[in-house]
C-alpha cells in the first residue's frame, strides 16, 4: 500500500527544430524568424514565406516543441502531427522554452552560420503571437520589427513588470471574419501596444482566421527598408 505520494520535478532537455532558408545574395540582409500557429508545422510556414517574400532575406521557420496527433479526415489515411507552443498546464515552462528557442536561433544564425544580418523581424500567427509579444518586451530593443497576425496579447500584459518599452515597430494584422481574435480586439490591443513600442500599424482584412496574403506587401516593404 502506498503511504505517501510526493510530487517532484526533473529537468530534461527538449529539442526545438527549425529550417533556415539562405538566399543567393550577399549580406547584410534581414532575418525573418517565423512561428506557425497551433496545429501547424515549420514546413507549412516556410513554404508560405518563400512563396510570398520577394525581397532577399534569411528565413528561419521554427517548429513548436509540443506535438499532438491530428486524426485523418477520411478512414485509412495516414495520421498526421501538429505542433503547439503552449498549454494552460504549467505555461511558464513553455514561455521559457519559447524565449530560449528564439534567442538561440538568433545566436545560431549569427554565429554558427555566420550570416550578416541587417535587422531582425519576428513574425507569428495565432497562438505564437502572445509569446512573441512576451519575448519582444522582455528583451527590449533586440527585435527591430514584429509582425503579429491574428493573435492576442499576453494575459498578464497589464500587470507584468518584466515588459519594458522596446524600440520595435509592430505590424498588427487582423481579419474581419476571425471568430478567435476579432478585429475589434486587435484594435484594442494595438492601443495598449503603443505604450511600449516605437510604432504600431494596424491592418484589417476581409478574411477569417488565417494569414492574409495581402499583408506580405507590407512585409516586403519592411524588408526593403
Amino acid at each position: 500500500m502506498c503511504k505517501d505520494i510526493v510530487s517532484s520535478t526533473i529537468k530534461t532537455e527538449i529539442s526545438v527544430f527549425y529550417d533556415l532558408c539562405i538566399p543567393g545574395f550577399e549580406g547584410p540582409l534581414p532575418l525573418v524568424i517565423a512561428l506557425h500557429g497551433y496545429g501547424e508545422n515549420k514546413e507549412k510556414m516556410m513554404k508560405l514565406l518563400k512563396t510570398n517574400l520577394t525581397e532577399p532575406c534569411y528565413i528561419a521557420s521554427l517548429q513548436a516543441p509540443f506535438p499532438h496527433i491530428v486524426p485523418p479526415v477520411l478512414p485509412g489515411r495516414p495520421i498526421k502531427h501538429g505542433f503547439g507552443w503552449i498549454t494552460s498546464f504549467n505555461p511558464g515552462e513553455a514561455i521559457r522554452l519559447h524565449h530560449q528557442a528564439v534567442g538561440q536561433v538568433i545566436d545560431d544564425v549569427l554565429n554558427k552560420n555566420k550570416m550578416n544580418i541587417s535587422k531582425i523581424i519576428l513574425m507569428g500567427f495565432s497562438q505564437s503571437v502572445a509569446l512573441n509579444f512576451r519575448y519582444v518586451f522582455s528583451n527590449p530593443n533586440k527585435i527591430n520589427n514584429l509582425v503579429a497576425v491574428c493573435g492576442g496579447l499576453p494575459g498578464d500584459w497589464d500587470k507584468n513588470e518584466k515588459y519594458k518599452p522596446s524600440n520595435t515597430d509592430i505590424l498588427y494584422v487582423g481579419c474581419k471574419k476571425d471568430m478567435i481574435y476579432p478585429a475589434k480586439k486587435i484594435r484594442e490591443n494595438a492601443e495598449k501596444l503603443k505604450t511600449k513600442s516605437r510604432s504600431v500599424e494596424i491592418q484589417i482584412y476581409n478574411a477569417g482566421h488565417q494569414i492574409p496574403l495581402e499583408c506580405f506587401t507590407s512585409l516586403n516593404k519592411m524588408l526593403s527598408q
